[in-house]
């Protein structure tokens, strides 16, 4: 059932449909996992490992990639470089840091944060401050052809509209429009790239 919990984004395109088009009580039919955002046969093919950059909860979409995948595919690795503010900020934080003792061989988070000043020491792969080239390709470098998926905020598209319509508008790339550009500038084949993001 709808229920109304809080203001709606204005430039989403979820949230305004739920808020003013689906009064509360309204029964909502969930149909499951749809777009693009999936591990497909032919993302697979030719790889061992999958690379995934996430901000936030950017973090959600990939894990249900993740879990199957060390359910499921033994022969496939799962790399997460994971940007939050601090660490109370990390969702899933003690399921991460569990599935990396479970899965030893095939499971490793890159910790990174924002907003703190003082290096955590509850994993060997922690960095203050924003992913970065380096890291991005010390990761790509590490593995044979992997696919990246990218989840976090982004430029929504009626940003870029107004950007286009008005030049003073100066858009500053988000976590997303940064990331891309790293791993493209790494030399990722697009066609193994996919991302998701949100203003």
């Amino acid at each position: 059932m709808a229920k109304r919990a809080s203001r709606p984004s204005a430039e989403g395109k979820v949230s305004p449909t739920l808020a003013y088009r689906c009064p509360p009580g309204t029964p909502l039919i969930i149909t499951g996992f749809t777009g693009p955002f999936t591990l497909s046969e032919k993302l697979r093919e030719g790889t061992d490992a999958v690379i995934h950059a996430c901000a936030g909860s950017g973090v959600v979409p990939s894990m249900s990639i993740i879990k199957a995948g060390l359910r499921n595919d033994e022969a496939m690795r799962h790399i997460l470089l994971y940007s939050n503010k601090t660490v109370e900020d990390t969702i899933y934080l003690e399921l991460l840091r569990e599935m990396e003792r479970d899965y030893p061989d095939r499971f490793e988070v890159h910790f990174f944060f924002t907003r703190i000043k003082q290096k955590p020491t509850f994993s060997p792969h922690i960095a203050l401050g924003r992913i970065n080239q380096a890291a991005v390709e010390a990761v790509l470098n590490s593995e044979n052809n992997p696919v990246v998926f990218v989840c976090g905020p982004a430029n929504t598209p009626l940003e870029k509209k107004r950007a286009r319509q008005d030049p003073t508008i100066q858009l500053k790339p988000k976590f997303m429009e940064s990331v891309l550009e790293m791993i493209h500038t790494a030399g990722v084949d697009p066609r193994h790239i996919k991302h998701e993001g949100w203003g």
